[in-house]
């Protein structure tokens, strides 16, 4: 009995040492979610979801890059999805959207916790400058949505207000780890494939821009999933001083059988 109890005291061990697995989130960005900081520049959108009895949040802001400087940008909400508007555009001519055409839009994503970026859904929009004094119909283009995707994180409160506010585009970028460019040909669906999780994400029009069509997207969905935890070392001791129970268990047991089997 005692060599039972021994045995499954060290398996009950292992079993709270085992790391817990990822999960995987959506978010619908096409609806409000909770509006701080007014409907203005710099305001933010914060949406939650669940999976299972698992919940994650984040927090959108949105910005603009023009003439190397970072400016906050207006975050609107639209049925098919978050947009955003800047200082220097009026949201008219599809500027309303994540575009590259008066400077480099890009929203701002701040997770609760690390999460790997599976795929988003960015609706397509024409974009186009009525600047040149032209005639609507020859300048609008086809609607393209390259984007470009970085990955990052940021320390303290997962959803604090980022000074970004006049920094430079380099110490913007230096916030990353990572970034990825991806050429759509006008799929909702963007996959990618970036290595690396982390609770900072940014999804903007494309700052490379191959095919020198201007870009403009308004943000419908997120799939995320978390980074399954890795033990900590008490937790890795936990494991092997169950793993060692176990093994003298099973050793005491065959000692035992031995012992009862001569005196026979």
């Amino acid at each position: 009995m005692k060599t039972i109890i021994t045995a499954a005291a060290a398996l009950t061990a292992i079993a709270v040492a085992a790391p817990a697995s990822a999960t995987s989130f959506t978010f619908n960005t096409t609806t409000g979610g909770t509006l701080s900081g007014g409907d203005t520049y710099g305001n933010s959108r914060t949406y939650t979801t669940t999976s299972g009895k698992e919940s994650l949040s984040v927090k959108a802001t949105a910005w603009t890059v023009n003439d190397g400087k970072v400016t906050s940008s207006n975050l609107t909400s639209y049925s098919a999805g978050l947009g955003a508007i800047g200082r220097n555009e009026s949201g008219a001519y599809g500027t309303h959207t994540v575009d590259n055409l008066n400077g480099d839009d890009f929203i701002l994503l701040q997770f609760s916790q690390a999460v790997n970026l599976a795929s988003a859904t960015l609706n397509a929009y024409t974009v186009a400058s009525n600047s040149l004094g032209y005639a609507i119909s020859q300048y609008f283009i086809t609607p393209d949505n390259d984007s470009t995707v970085k990955v990052g994180n940021i320390t303290g409160a997962w959803n604090q207000a980022l000074a970004l506010n006049g920094i430079s585009e380099s110490s913007l970028n230096g916030m990353f780890t990572g970034t990825l460019n991806v050429t759509s040909n006008g799929g909702a669906t963007q996959t990618f494939s970036l290595k690396g999780a982390g609770n900072l994400w940014m999804i903007g029009a494309s700052q490379a821009n191959p095919d020198c069509f201007v870009d403009g997207f308004k943000l419908a969905g997120l799939s995320v999933s978390t980074v399954a935890a890795v033990p900590e070392p008490a937790t890795w001791a936990m494991m092997l001083v169950g793993f060692g129970m176990v093994g003298a268990a099973s050793r005491y047991r065959r000692r035992a059988t031995a012992v009862k089997v001569t005196m026979a």
